[in-house]
């Protein structure tokens, strides 16, 4: 072999590495914003939780009686739509958002439990079975929100 078929042979061989490492970075970096996209995906489900519930303590929103029921209803109807597509991404995270995320849907599950008693109960049941639901609201907010710190906890450490 003569020396330019050498060189050739070098110049093949780099292009070929260069391809090769090209495509382990492009792999790396759709892994990457793939985890990043479910990640957020996540943490919209949160926050919906969150916005379901009102965010707040529902005694101070206007909405009363059926209103307040069909809103509540509806709110869990949508979340729970999405739960077990949240719980499938969610297991390729840490143990700790994989627990949490399932915590927030059997909590969710109550909800609509609560929710389900409270329409069906008496007139003279109807507050009891009100607080009920609200407390379980109550709870579903705080799992939201610590879903949404262990996402963000998540976020900050891939980004170091």
């Amino acid at each position: 072999m003569e020396i330019s078929d050498w060189i050739t042979l070098a110049a093949i061989l780099v292009a070929l590495g260069i391809g090769v490492s090209s495509l382990i970075q492009t792999e790396r970096l759709q892994k990457r914003e793939r985890k990043e996209r479910l990640l957020n995906e996540i943490i919209e489900w949160a926050v919906a939780n969150i916005q379901a519930t009102y965010g707040q303590d529902i005694t101070v929103v206007t909405l009363k009686g059926d209103e307040l029921r069909s809103a509540l209803y509806l709110g869990f109807v949508q979340l729970n739509s999405r739960s077990q597509y949240i719980k499938r991404a969610a297991s390729i995270f840490n143990d700790v958002i994989t627990k949490l995320v399932n915590e927030t849907i059997e909590t969710l599950e109550s909800c609509e439990n609560v929710h389900a008693e409270w329409v069906s109960c008496t007139e003279k049941e109807k507050d009891k079975k009100m607080e009920e639901t609200l407390a379980v609201c109550k709870s579903l907010r705080e799992k939201a929100k610590a879903i949404i710190e262990e996402a963000a906890k998540i976020k900050n450490k891939d980004i170091i």
